[in-house]
C-alpha cells in the first residue's frame, strides 16, 4: 500500500513539474537547525505562501485561515462562499510551546523539550494549510494526532489515495487531508500513513535504521474543492462552463470527494445539473492528474448525453 501511495505522489509531482508548477517536494538538508530552516531545506515551499498579517489571519482565494499564536488553539479554516468552518488542533504529541517566531509567511511552534517535535504552520494562497512537523531524532515522537472540529453528524474517512476526507451527513465535503508524505534530511522518502480515530486524523511516520534526521512530515489540508465557475454563451450551440478547481481539488482530493466536488461546482450555476455535464465533470475529475496543466475543466452543454465510458473515450467532451 505504501508503494502505491509513493507512486501516486511521484506521478503528481511529475505532472506538476511538466506544468511548471510544484507541490511539496524534497531537497537535501544537513544538521538539525531551526525548524523553519529545516523545512525550507527539506521541504521547500512553492511560492504560494501568503504572509500572515498582525493578527495572523490570511485571506486565501477561497478560504480564510487563522493561524494561532497559542499552541493549544486550533488552526481555523473558513470557506468563503458559504462560511463553513473547520478547526484543526496542532498535534499534542509534539509537546509545543506558544509561537516561537513568525517570519512573515510561517508560524513556528517550538517543542518544549528535546523529546518533542517542532511544527511550522503555513497558509497557502488558495486557502489551504500545510502543517509541517519536524522530527528531530529517532527519539522524537513519530505519531501525530490532529483533532478535527466538525459538525456533530460529520464523519472522517480514509480516501482511496491515502488521504482523509470529512463529509457532512448529506455527503458535502467539509475538509480533506491530502495523501501523507514524509522526507528525511537526505531527501529520501520515509514511510508514512494516516489512520482515523473518531474525529481525529493520526499520522504515523515509520522510523528506521536508514532514516536521516531531521524528518519533515507534512499534512496538507484544504476546505474547498472549486475556486470558481464561469460560463460563456456560444450562438447556436449553448453554454460552455469553465470550472476552476482549487489546488487542493486538483491534487489532494480523492475519490470520496468526487460527488462533493460536483455539488460544489453546481452551486455556481444550477443549470449545470444535467447528465451530459455531469459525465463531463466526472471525466475531468477522474483524470485530473493527467490533465493538470489545463487551466479549467470545460463542460459544454451542447455535447450529446452519452454514457460515462463514451465521454471518457472522447476526452471528456464527446
Amino acid at each position: 500500500m505504501l508503494i502505491g501511495r509513493s507512486v501516486l505522489l511521484a506521478g503528481i509531482i511529475g505532472t506538476l513539474a511538466f506544468a511548471g508548477l510544484t507541490i511539496p517536494s524534497v531537497a537535501a538538508a544537513d544538521g538539525d537547525g531551526h525548524a523553519l530552516d529545516v523545512v525550507e531545506r527539506v521541504a521547500p515551499n512553492q511560492g504560494l505562501i501568503l504572509a500572515p498579517d498582525a493578527d495572523l489571519v490570511v485571506e486565501g482565494e477561497n478560504a480564510t485561515v487563522e493561524l494561532p499564536t497559542t499552541h493549544d488553539d486550533p488552526v481555523v479554516l473558513t470557506r468563503t462562499n458559504d462560511g463553513a468552518r473547520v478547526e484543526v488542533d496542532l498535534p499534542r504529541e509534539a509537546e509545543l510551546e506558544n509561537a516561537a517566531s513568525v517570519d512573515g509567511r510561517s508560524v513556528v511552534y517550538g517543542a518544549r523539550g528535546r523529546g518533542g517535535a517542532d511544527v511550522v504552520a503555513q497558509a497557502l494562497a488558495d486557502g489551504s494549510v500545510q502543517i509541517q512537523t519536524v522530527i528531530g531524532s529517532a527519539d522524537s515522537p513519530h505519531t501525530f494526532t490532529y483533532d478535527v472540529g466538525l459538525p456533530e453528524d460529520a464523519v472522517l474517512r480514509l480516501d482511496d489515495n491515502g488521504g482523509v476526507v470529512a463529509l457532512g451527513s448529506d455527503g458535502a465535503f467539509l475538509v480533506g487531508f491530502a495523501p501523507p508524505w514524509a522526507a528525511g534530511a537526505d531527501g529520501a522518502s520515509v514511510p508514512t500513513w494516516y489512520r482515523v480515530e473518531g474525529s481525529s486524523v493520526v499520522q504515523v511516520v515509520e522510523p528506521g535504521a536508514n532514516v536521516t534526521y531531521p524528518v519533515v512530515a507534512d499534512p496538507w489540508l484544504g476546505i474547498a474543492l472549486i475556486d470558481n465557475v464561469t460560463r460563456s454563451y456560444y450562438s447556436g450551440q449553448g453554454y460552455r462552463y469553465f470550472v476552476y478547481p482549487s489546488w487542493w481539488g486538483r491534487v489532494g482530493a480523492g475519490a470520496l470527494a468526487r460527488w462533493a466536488a460536483w455539488s460544489e461546482a453546481k452551486s455556481y450555476y444550477y443549470a449545470m445539473d444535467r447528465p451530459n455535464l455531469t459525465d463531463q465533470f466526472y471525466c475531468h475529475f477522474d483524470g485530473r492528474l493527467a490533465t493538470f496543466a489545463k487551466g479549467s475543466w470545460n463542460l459544454e452543454s451542447w455535447r450529446p448525453d452519452v454514457s460515462y465510458a463514451a465521454t471518457l473515450a472522447a476526452g471528456c467532451n464527446p
